[in-house]
């Protein structure tokens, strides 16, 4: 693995605090983005020659400043309104309405820049959960949510592609149910993904995910 490949990816953000929404950019920097004004670009390109920046978040009424600085060659996102793309430069790559949430921009930046994108955001969490399968019920925790699914930590093993009910309680919102799949295993624990999970209990998780990261 290269070096390059150990380093932060850097962003560089053109766009004003009201284009994102609360504790987008604080979750982004805590994510591992490395988030840099165009100056503040500048200022470290002065420093390392070798600096290359991965993907430029822009305002869409900076579009034409941004694109005219031919030293920032990387993939362009714009925050925009309704409109999406804007011009035919090519290195306008993608759109995201404004005010821009943590995850639509996560997903445009892990679709850009990962092999292998994780489209949703996911936290460590240490929440008992219930699970239960046909007849059989049982304990376990929870060590990973995200609106996609969960990680859990048994003492019972279903059978990989099987379906467990699992259920816990979501700081903040409450009892929540859920149906699974068992997707994968990493011994002592389970991979699970979330099947049909009602809009309301995905809209929670994924508020509480997006709040313990800014926390």
């Amino acid at each position: 693995m290269s070096l390059r490949c150990l380093q932060p990816r850097v962003v560089v953000v053109a766009a004003r605090d009201e284009s994102f929404t609360a504790n987008c950019q604080t979750i982004l920097s805590r994510l591992g983005y490395s988030l840099l004004s165009p100056e503040a670009f500048e200022e470290a390109l002065e420093r390392d020659n070798d600096l290359e920046e991965d993907v430029c978040l822009v305002d869409a009424e900076r579009a034409d400043e941004i694109l005219d600085d031919r030293r920032l060659e990387a993939p362009v996102v714009l925050l925009t309104g309704r409109h999406g793309v804007m011009g035919s430069d090519p290195r306008v790559v993608g759109a995201v309405k404004r005010p821009a949430g943590i995850h639509d921009v996560y997903c445009v930046l892990q679709q850009l820049l990962e092999e292998v994108p994780r489209t949703v955001l996911r936290v460590a969490t240490h929440l008992p959960a219930t699970c239960r399968r046909e007849e059989k019920a049982w304990q376990g925790e929870v060590l990973s949510l995200s609106q996609a699914g969960c990680l859990l930590r048994s003492d019972e093993s279903p059978p990989l592609g099987s379906l467990v009910t699992v259920g816990f309680e979501l700081p903040g919102f409450g009892d929540l149910e859920l149906e699974a799949e068992t997707a994968y295993q990493l011994l002592p624990d389970l991979g699970l993904v979330f099947h049909a999970a009602p809009p309301q209990q995905r809209d929670a998780i994924a508020a509480y995910v997006a709040d313990e990261l800014s926390s």
